[in-house]
């Protein structure tokens, strides 16, 4: 497949884009979408998988192919605007046998899914879907920092912002390498705003304390012992370089309530840290549940079928909700519309191997290149996906092939249960106030790795003046 820079006049900026000369594999597959409400010029997304062929739009309703065919791609977002303002250097450029007027089909972004979800995608992609990241990004790469690129990537989304609260690291530090990443894909326009500093009520001494009655904890985060040392609002020097970008100064609990009020039931609460940030939004304000669209969390564990030490003996434990038990436990009750949790049961089915690793580094893309230069690559060892996972079953439900739907909540007791997971069926319920959640348990695997690679693949999106981790590090030197 070859790619042109695109230098079309009209209907998409040319800055960050690609036309796409080969592209259609049966036009038969293609024709019924446009009769069904793609007739006319416009710009549209779509998602659909093909062999290329280079096709063009004649009057808006019908496609002649010409130009060979090329290799198997994919296509979602696109412009149709008449051939004589395209400058597209695009081959075959002859006049159409009934003499009608010809609309080129410039592909800017190229991405993937099946050909049967053509119709419904052409119809539901073309709206934003609104998602406030609340994350604690430690990086650089690693399980964070790659679930953040999943929804820079994705052309659909808008990223209202990234709120940071300590977790994986202390806040500072997650705050710098959010800011960093988004230097380097050139998407400064997106807020990092810190979070909280510390969860509600637990502690790392009274942890300390408690481990000596109940037993050592082995991942504690910004508190766990292999991490090095350093004052909670201390910044590290940073393998990727420090951010020039400064953080937002509204604070977390504060944005996250502003932005659900501004898209009242249209924004997606993705948790994938400890819910301190979440929990502080719902006690700052009561409706900040019911006014966001829905919620997503990285988070609890039931039964997961493993030999990892860590959770064949403490099955119900996990970490983004132990953390801060309180918070969670608050989120959890809040009454959302509709809450989906990616469990350690569903997350330790995905490996991202050093074979995906290096695959990456053979693409181009700025997020490809981000992941393959700051991901420890040891031979035969793999990172589990956790929130790589979240956030890609929330953009494609199917990953996800089995899930189970019932009340979750944290326990707060302070004894050896202390931050596990509590799930009950309909039948055994207390008497409280639960919500419901739908709790993923199994992913295809295969074709979660495909979505990943691919989407990874892609130029990012909206992109300006984006710096690839190469160019970062000479100018380090």
């Amino acid at each position: 497949m070859q790619a042109y820079p695109c230098q079309c006049s009209r209907r998409h900026s040319p800055t960050r884009s690609g036309c796409i000369k080969t592209f259609i594999a049966s036009i038969d597959d293609l024709r019924p979408a446009l009769r069904a409400g793609l007739t006319f010029p416009g710009t549209i997304f779509s998602s659909y998988e093909t062999t290329a062929k280079d096709v063009f739009l004649e009057d808006g309703r019908d496609l002649v192919p010409s130009c060979g065919a090329g290799s198997r791609v994919t296509w979602l977002w696109h412009a149709y605007h008449p051939v004589e303002d395209c400058n597209c250097e695009m081959e075959a450029m002859k006049p159409s046998r009934r003499g009608r007027a010809r609309w080129c089909l410039c592909v800017l972004w190229v991405a993937s899914a099946s050909a049967s979800a053509l119709m419904t995608t052409c119809a539901s992609a073309q709206a934003s879907r609104y998602v406030v990241i609340d994350q604690d990004a430690m990086g650089p790469a690693g399980t964070d920092m790659n679930s953040i690129l999943v929804f820079l990537q994705a052309p659909n989304v808008k990223v209202l912002g990234i709120t940071v609260p300590t977790g994986d690291g202390w806040r500072n530090e997650e705050v710098a390498h959010a800011l960093r990443l988004l230097e380097l894909m050139g998407r400064t326009d997106i807020p990092v705003v810190p979070g909280a500093a510390s969860p509600l009520i637990r502690t790392e001494q009274w942890t300390q304390e408690w481990e000596q009655m109940h037993g050592k904890i082995s991942y504690q985060g910004a508190w766990s012992s292999f991490r090095p040392h350093h004052a909670p609002d201390q910044i590290p020097p940073m393998r990727e370089g420090s951010p020039r970008t400064k953080p937002d100064e509204e604070g977390a609990a504060h944005f996250l309530v502003r932005m659900v009020h501004k898209y009242p039931h249209q924004v997606t609460i993705y948790a994938a840290g400890p819910m301190t940030d979440i929990a502080q939004a719902i006690t700052l304000d009561p409706q900040f549940a019911e006014l966001a669209k829905e919620l997503v969390i990285m988070g609890g564990s039931l039964n997961p079928r493993t030999n990892d030490l860590e959770f064949a003996d403490d099955p119900h434990h996990e970490f983004n909700l132990w953390f801060d038990p309180e918070a969670s436990s608050m989120t959890l009750h809040a009454h959302w519309a509709k809450i989906t949790a990616t469990t350690v049961d569903v997350s330790i089915e995905t490996h991202l191997t050093t074979e995906m690793v290096e695959k990456l580094s053979q693409t181009h893309s700025d997020a490809a290149q981000y992941i393959a230069r700051y991901t420890e690559r040891r031979p035969g060892d793999f990172y589990y996906m956790w929130d790589e996972l979240a956030a890609a079953a929330w953009l494609d439900p199917s990953l996800i092939t089995h899930e189970r739907y019932v009340y979750m909540d944290v326990s707060l007791d302070k004894g050896s249960s202390y931050g596990d997971t509590l799930v009950w069926s309909d039948a055994d319920k207390p008497a409280l106030d639960l919500q419901k959640v739908h709790v993923q348990m199994d992913v295809d695997s295969v074709r979660f790795e495909k979505f990943f690679l691919r989407l990874m693949s892609y130029p990012t999106p909206h992109a300006v003046n984006s710096k690839t981790p190469q160019d970062a590090a000479a100018k380090a030197r």
